[in-house]
């Protein structure tokens, strides 16, 4: 993503989102200031939020694998593709194809979701693709009128 320049930048409002979009504009040169939003924000685990997935193999089992289902007190991947999809239709999509270069900072499910909008998969589909974007990972997508096409 060397040399490319951002004419937005989005970020979860979760901190760790907003500084690691920091360090990318700091190590880039641009001073942009980075828009945090709710709907990049990672998936909420409910009573299990901070707790090691290996302390709670069901749970975690039944998180990663069943769409619908809903930690206590948190929300399921339905519902994180309930926030993303919007967010990509009447924000996201109208500046892409306005021109715009946007740089999005988020967590995995989150940017899990978004891709699948992007590639206009479901969640099965998406399903085994799942460590296409490790921790850290970037994406970069050319979106036009004509179509989406996933660069790298």
């Amino acid at each position: 993503m060397r040399g490319l320049k951002f004419d937005k930048v989005y970020t979860s409002d979760l901190s760790r989102a907003f500084k690691t979009a920091g360090y990318f504009l700091e190590a880039s040169g641009q001073q942009l200031i980075p828009i945090q939003v709710a709907e990049l924000r990672e998936r909420s685990f409910g009573i299990y939020e901070g707790e090691l997935g290996s302390d709670h193999p069901e749970m975690r089992q039944l998180a990663l694998n069943d769409y619908n289902y809903i930690p206590e007190g948190g929300e399921s991947i339905a519902q994180v593709m309930d926030r993303v999809a919007p967010f990509f239709e009447n924000v996201l999509k109208p500046a892409l194809l306005r021109g715009e270069n946007i740089l999005l900072v988020g967590h995995s499910v989150s940017c899990s979701m978004l891709m699948c909008v992007l590639e206009g998969l479901t969640w099965d589909e998406w399903d085994g693709k799942r460590d296409c974007l490790p921790t850290a990972g970037k994406a970069l997508y050319h979106v036009t009128a004509e179509g989406i096409a996933r660069i790298s």
